[in-house]
């Protein structure tokens, strides 16, 4: 699942190159994406034992003006109006934008003249929007985007990085979800114990390797509608019709069932083929999803889609595995 990055490294820093019309994910841990937002505001060229330095090519002179944040805690103004407070950053930004047609654009107009602090969570995020648009930085940096905010707003923030790539904007996703980190963005690193790894996210075409696991189960095999887990010194047997998905992370695979999550024995590859005789489902290189348990197909943007499980979860569907999910559901 994972390889090396391929960047400018030294044997004191990891080098991130993110140029103009391209957005990253980064899927780390609170702590780390603190130091990260940390050094892109002091903008600190100076690096580290386990310290990422993130250059921007073509946009080597930046300036702090020149890059927008949203971070996760916002910072919305509690007694300004939504109208009020996009008319001061249309002010301080000397936009040309019109407040009318970005409050439509968020869906905000029916809460226009509604204090900052009434606003709920979701609301607040796309007010944020609202100041990078009329901010138009050259770089864009979001902490969190997508974590516990509504359907609507989530597909406002999906489509504003893919706006802003298209307008070449270099974009830093920041996350601790590695399923979020893969909705956003088409490139995925993970920053983990001071190294930097890129993440795989579409499933090729190409042949894998063979593996040796046995395609010719035994009667009682073929019976038996359990697969075992190792937890300690302990084996437990799950319902494979209790599973909802597994899932590869730096090589191991997590088996998740009803909220809870156990080490699996055996490969991604290994698992898709012992469970061949049931309804589970390759929808994306790092996941195997039991699709009894999924609920809805949702399309984010053109190139982004995810699964939506009957307990809630998400996870990502890669877009070359849509034509071959449609045709096992009878919709071509």
């Amino acid at each position: 699942m994972f390889k090396d990055v391929a960047l400018k490294t030294s044997s004191t820093a990891n080098r991130l190159e993110v140029r103009m019309g391209e957005s990253i994910s980064i899927q780390t841990s609170r702590e780390e994406q603190e130091q990260i937002l940390e050094r892109l505001q002091s903008r600190e060229k100076r690096t580290g034992y386990q310290e990422i330095q993130i250059d921007f090519p073509g946009n080597q002179s930046l300036n702090l003006s020149d890059i927008g944040f949203c971070f996760l805690a916002l910072d919305s103004y509690p007694r300004l109006t939504v109208q009020e407070q996009l008319k001061f950053f249309k002010q301080l930004y000397q936009s040309e934008n019109s407040i009318e047609e970005l409050l439509e654009r968020l869906h905000l107009t029916e809460r226009a003249r509604t204090k900052g602090k009434e606003l709920t969570y979701s609301e607040q995020k796309r007010l944020v929007l609202g100041r990078l648009l009329l901010q138009n930085p050259r770089v864009l940096v979001m902490e969190e985007p997508i974590q516990n905010v509504d359907w609507q707003t989530k597909q406002l923030i999906l489509r504003f990085v893919q706006e802003a790539e298209q307008d070449g904007k270099s974009v830093i996703l920041l996350t601790e979800s590695l399923e979020n980190a893969m909705l956003l963005s088409r490139s995925v690193y993970q920053w983990r114990n001071g190294k930097l790894q890129f993440v795989e996210s579409e499933i090729t075409v190409e042949p894998e390797e063979e593996t040796a696991v046995p395609t010719d189960l035994s009667p009682g095999q073929q019976m038996l509608q359990k697969i075992a887990m190792k937890v300690d010194k302990n084996i437990v047997l799950l319902d494979i019709a209790e599973l909802d998905y597994l899932e590869s992370i730096a090589g191991t695979v997590q088996v998740n069932s009803n909220h809870n999550q156990y080490p699996g024995l055996y490969t991604l590859q290994e698992y898709e083929q012992r469970l061949q005789a049931y309804p589970f489902f390759r929808c994306h290189r790092s996941y195997l999803v039991n699709l009894e348990k999924v609920s809805e197909v949702m399309m984010w943007t053109r190139n982004s889609y995810s699964l939506l499980l009957k307990n809630g979860k998400e996870v990502p569907l890669s877009k070359n595995r849509v034509s071959l999910l449609k045709e096992i559901l009878g919709l071509q």
